[in-house]
């Protein structure tokens, strides 16, 4: 049997303030605003969220994704006294 929705057109996964509780890559790197090269680059360098795999699928959880973000910008705001790069340690 169909359940009815109230907002039949409502997009969740779009929704403002609603995250879904995995991201597939793609997502993730739409919803932080980054690259694939970056993400695959960050990920080789241990700088990137930590990830589970789901036969050929990476996915990253929401928990995993809130945690790389406070680490990004706990490493950006010391880096800012040194003026190096958060994921390259490069000084700018």
């Amino acid at each position: 049997m169909h359940k009815k929705h109230f907002f039949p057109d409502l997009d969740i996964e779009g929704a403002v303030g609603l995250a879904p509780k995995v991201y597939s890559v793609q997502q993730f790197c739409e919803t932080y605003g980054i690259g694939r090269n970056l993400f695959y680059k960050m990920l080789a360098e241990g700088a990137g969220p930590k990830i589970m795999k789901l036969g050929r699928r990476t996915l990253i959880s929401r928990e995993a994704a809130e945690e790389w973000r406070r680490q990004i910008e706990e490493n950006t705001s010391q880096s800012r006294s040194s003026r190096s790069h958060p994921f390259s340690g490069r000084t700018l």
